[in-house]
């Protein structure tokens, strides 16, 4: 006998019970696979825009320079040799879609009556990737103009409001320099911007790459960002930068951006939770049913036992029927889950800006297959388990009992 065969038509014995079962398991299977296509998406939504915030993927640094204080802004800063060195590096690695300088360093700013820290960048604004201004948005006039020979400088929204200031204003810069002096220069307001963060906006302030060296009277550099093409030739590339550049430091993305790691633990340990509450209400249900089954076919299952059918076997049987009901239910819902998410895609919902950022973002879902082939093994598990816990005294109990009308 196929024992396999018999299973499949037991599971239809009670049609009413089996469909119901595999409704609920259904639900728990569509709810199962659209929060793992929104988790999936929001971290790789956090990944590539903490990469595009002028992060990058990989990041060259002097030797320390993330560890150690200097007396003076840029001591441990990229030399010029450093910084050349590096470039022609970077110019033979495979997919790299932009490099760009960068110089953090911080001073006052002054209207002339008020004066504030801040906190400076000096960028260069025309090899920033596109997804730099989803963090830095212009709330008024413009952004830096790499072309322009003055000190313009773009500044925090609500660093313009305490400072009363606004486009066109004349401001100064003050900020002690890499010999360890102090330099002041004057500087237009270009544009007022807004990350999205109110304690950043209260201090932030964006001047060009050069703009920064000029003040700070030094050709250092913080660092040099590396834009790929594709976020997968990270470990590819941070490998050839460390063997060409063995005296300088190469950190990734993951090493730099702590966010992402604090946001993909956050959202294991929700769905952590959430993943336990539906697969113990899964496995109650499901061994809900085997139990009933179990009942209804009690002269059958003695029966099958008493013709010399080991225990072992007719267990194997209920196992099977557990394991379909898990199989058909779980792909009917992962595949009402699919439809939902390829819909809502196309549908370009936008949800409020989450905190870092200004502009709205998208609702989006990621298709997995290893998400889905994950969804669709558990529910059979779950399936295969409720049967063996249900089973587990079948071959203690009395077969002429069993027969007994």
């Amino acid at each position: 006998m196929n024992w396999s065969t018999f299973a499949w038509r037991n599971l239809w014995r009670n049609k009413r019970r089996t469909v119901l079962t595999m409704a609920m398991i259904g639900v728990a299977a569509f709810a199962s696979s659209l929060a793992l296509g929104y988790v999936i998406a929001t971290f790789d939504a956090v990944r590539e825009g903490s990469i595009d915030s002028g992060v990058g993927h990989v990041q060259v640094l002097h030797h320390g320079y993330l560890d150690l204080i200097g007396e003076r802004p840029l001591q441990y800063g990229l030399t010029a040799d450093e910084q050349a060195t590096a470039t022609h590096a970077i110019a033979a690695l495979p997919g790299v879609a932009t490099t760009a300088r960068g110089i953090d360093f911080d001073g006052l700013i002054s209207n002339g009556d008020l004066s504030y820290g801040f906190v400076g960048e000096g960028i260069e604004p025309n090899r920033e990737p596109p997804g730099f201004f989803d963090y830095h948005t212009v709330l008024s006039g413009r952004y830096l103009s790499p072309t322009n020979a003055g000190t313009e400088v773009v500044v925090g929204a609500e660093l313009a409001h305490k400072l009363g200031v606004h486009v066109g204003s004349v401001v100064q810069l003050m900020a002690s320099t890499a010999h360890g002096g102090i330099n002041a220069t004057d500087a237009q307001i270009v544009g007022v911007m807004s990350t999205g963060n109110k304690d950043v906006d209260e201090r932030i302030v964006n001047v060009t790459f050069t703009a920064a060296q000029a003040l700070l009277r030094t050709d250092r550099a913080s660092r040099i960002a590396v834009f790929l093409s594709d976020t997968a030739h990270t470990p590819a590339a941070a490998a050839s930068l460390r063997a060409a550049l063995p005296t300088l430091d190469v950190k990734t993305w993951d090493q730099l951006v702590s966010l992402y790691h604090q946001v993909v633990a956050l959202y294991k340990n929700q769905f952590s939770v959430f993943g336990a509450i539906l697969c113990l209400t899964i496995l109650l249900s499901m061994s809900n049913w085997i139990l009933m089954s179990i009942v209804e076919r009690r002269r059958e299952i003695s029966t099958l036992r008493a013709l010399g059918v080991p225990a072992a076997t007719v267990r194997g049987v209920l196992i099977q029927e557990t394991a379909f009901l898990g199989l058909l239910g779980a792909a009917a819902g992962i595949a009402v889950a699919l439809l939902t998410m390829v819909a809502l895609n196309h549908a370009q919902i936008h949800l409020p800006a989450p905190p870092g950022r200004v502009k709205p973002i998208l609702l989006e879902f990621t298709v997995s297959p290893a998400a889905v082939a994950a969804v669709e093994a558990a529910f059979v598990v779950l399936g295969v388990a409720a049967a063996l816990l249900a089973t587990l005294g079948l071959a203690k109990r009395n077969i002429l009992e069993g027969l007994a009308p």
